[in-house]
């Protein structure tokens, strides 16, 4: 990936290399003074020189000399972390497309997102297009949905397609207890966002996780301006998504949530800022049954299995939840000597993910007899009151301190 020339580095970090370059003018010249004073007290003559010693001028002029080059490497180490970047630039470094290696068929079982964010990919491909009809680019994705369904994944395999440098962050990246740490971290994001832009006609922002910047603006104040910094966060951040609408850069910033949009700031959510809402579901049984043939395929696994009666199993699974079936389906595999997964080590793994590890409880025949009544009525019962809701399985396997359960999702 092209680095940014000289020119453009200077024009979005001026601020901060002309603080460096006086911090740095500071030091050399205290240095460089310091050594020609020690040269010019060294051909002195010896008896003028114990005079001088003996003296507290000179003591003076040597605290004052130590006093400033510290001074100098404070302000420096303080402008660095505070306005150079050691926080600003979270850490990380722009990812290049061919770094992040997620291909766009590579995101399975979310057809219908894929779908809405292709036309985003289109349009940072070739503004023209929407430029010839008069309209704008899209500016502000936000993705919603619950955990482990591949907001993230998604993100990354539009950065693949388009080619685009990828600034990727997390929204609690952006907390501090001091007024200034959080908006102060944006600003540095969108600056390196917009330098990558001219350099490469456009970049990607992903911010994960937003909601923990992105809430309703807050009157507590308290604990030490915690409140006032949160408050000043999600103002630079409305203050950077409106400062793209004036420039059109070709900057997408890409956010993802696992709460709903209701719980976010409305001045975030208005026109003009999101653009884009893109729901990213549980998938549906077709995609299950994708996902279970993707995965599987990048093991050895008995030809036998039916995929299809795994998709039916695995109601309300997220692509995660099945990514974690097969994995914990191979190592119970391995662990029992098999050289390919079976049906049997991925009930089991089901049973890992649905229910999780067994517990260390033995229980008698006669308890087992109990157990066994008990989760039979609770499976006979939800049944009754919603016949619609699956009852997948019921277990007397004790697991996380209970005796038995029934698996059911709707």
């Amino acid at each position: 990936m092209k680095g940014p020339s000289l020119s453009q580095y200077l024009k979005h970090h001026w601020f901060k290399v002309t603080l460096i370059t006086v911090a740095s003018v500071i030091a050399i010249s205290v240095i460089v003074l310091s050594i020609i004073g020690a040269n010019t007290f060294s051909q002195m003559d010896a008896d003028y020189r114990r005079s001088v010693l003996a003296s507290q001028p000179f003591n003076i002029f040597l605290y004052l000399v130590v006093g400033t080059i510290s001074a100098a490497i404070s302000a420096g180490i303080f402008v660095y972390f505070i306005y150079g970047g050691g926080f600003t630039k979270l850490g990380k470094k722009p990812a290049k497309a061919t770094d992040i290696n997620v291909k766009w068929s590579d995101v399975i079982g979310m057809e219908g997102a894929k779908g809405e964010v292709w036309e985003v990919i289109d349009l940072l491909k070739d503004r023209a297009m929407l430029n010839r009809v008069g309209g704008k680019i899209i500016k502000g994705v936000l993705m919603v949905g619950p955990p482990g369904c591949g907001k993230t994944y998604l993100a990354k395999a539009i950065a693949t397609e388009t080619g685009l440098p990828f600034l990727a962050a997390v929204g609690s990246e952006f907390m501090g207890k001091f007024v200034g740490t959080g908006s102060e971290k944006l600003r540095g994001l969108f600056k390196e966002a917009r330098m990558l832009a001219e350099v490469h006609s456009g970049c990607i922002i992903f911010i994960d996780e937003i909601d923990t910047i992105a809430r309703p603006r807050t009157g507590n104040i308290g604990g030490g301006g915690a409140g006032m910094d949160y408050n000043a966060t999600i103002n630079q951040l409305l203050t950077e998504l409106d400062g793209m609408r004036q420039t059109e850069n070709n900057i997408v910033v890409i956010a993802a949530t696992n709460v709903d949009e209701s719980e976010l700031d409305s001045a975030l959510m208005r026109a003009g800022r999101f653009d884009r809402k893109i729901y990213v579901t549980l998938p549906t049984l077709a995609d299950r049954g994708k996902l279970f043939t993707y995965y599987l395929k990048k093991t050895q696994y008995d030809p036998a299995i039916d995929i299809s009666a795994l998709a039916k199993r695995s109601v309300g699974f997220s692509p995660a939840e099945i990514s974690n079936m097969i994995r914990e389906a191979s190592l119970i595999a391995v662990r029992n000597n098999r050289q390919k997964i079976t049906y049997k080590d991925l009930s089991e793994g089901y049973d890992r993910v649905m229910f999780g590890l067994k517990s260390p409880i033995t229980l008698s025949e006669k308890e087992k007899k109990w157990v066994a009544y008990h989760e039979a009525g609770h499976a006979i019962v939800a049944y009754r009151t919603h016949p619609t809701d699956d009852v997948i399985k019921a277990s007397i396997v004790p697991r996380r301190g209970a005796y038995g359960f029934i698996g059911q999702r709707s």
